[in-house]
């Protein structure tokens, strides 16, 4: 699902996100960017917010409910957005928890768990003159991080057990391609 969803406080290009990860949960699809202070990995201006606990977020997730009538069978206005930490490149849903992968060469990972109850509101955000809450994923709803094996990605929870896909798409980091891609690693969380 590689593309640009609407999102941003106004119309044109750079109010777009660019997707570089994706779920889906109970009849929404989430859609989230990377961001990374590199010219190429920047994200606009209106996608950056101070958190109410005063981190600075410069990434969106935004939300879409599947709708069967809609073209593509998804409502193209966002119901809601997160305002998340750089460098994510996965997305998952469990329980009352976001779970976020972020990772970036051949460093370690990182999987956070942000307790949702404790989402903060921190602004409204505009689309086609159609208004949306914006909510703030920050240190302060951040309940546990789990540190795992570089370049990790996707992730999935099935029957207890955390899956991660590794980066396969890296001319940068050519073992990745040889060897990350052809394995999906489990973590029992507890």
């Amino acid at each position: 699902c590689k593309g640009k969803f609407l999102c941003g406080l106004g119309n044109d290009f750079e109010d777009h996100i660019k997707v570089a990860h994706t779920t889906t949960f109970d009849g929404y699809i989430a859609v989230g960017e990377f961001h990374r202070p590199l010219p190429s990995y920047e994200s606009p201006e209106t996608h950056k917010f101070t958190t109410a606990c005063g981190d600075y977020n410069e990434a969106l997730i935004t939300i879409y409910k599947f709708d069967e009538d809609c073209e593509f069978g998804i409502n193209p206005v966002p119901e809601l957005a997160f305002s998340i930490t750089d460098k994510a490149q996965g997305l998952a849903f469990q329980d009352d928890y976001m779970y976020l992968s972020t990772s970036s060469g051949a460093a370690f990972s990182n999987i956070y768990k942000y307790d949702l109850s404790k989402v903060e509101l921190i602004g409204v955000m505009k689309v086609d003159g159609n208004e949306f809450p914006l909510y703030g994923v920050d240190s302060a709803c951040l309940v546990d991080t789990y540190k795992i094996a570089p370049m990790a990605e996707e992730i999935e929870f099935v029957n207890g057990k955390m899956y991660t896909m590794c980066e396969s798409a890296s001319n940068s980091y050519i073992f990745g391609k040889l060897t990350g891609a052809t394995y999906c690693y489990a973590t029992n969380l507890k």
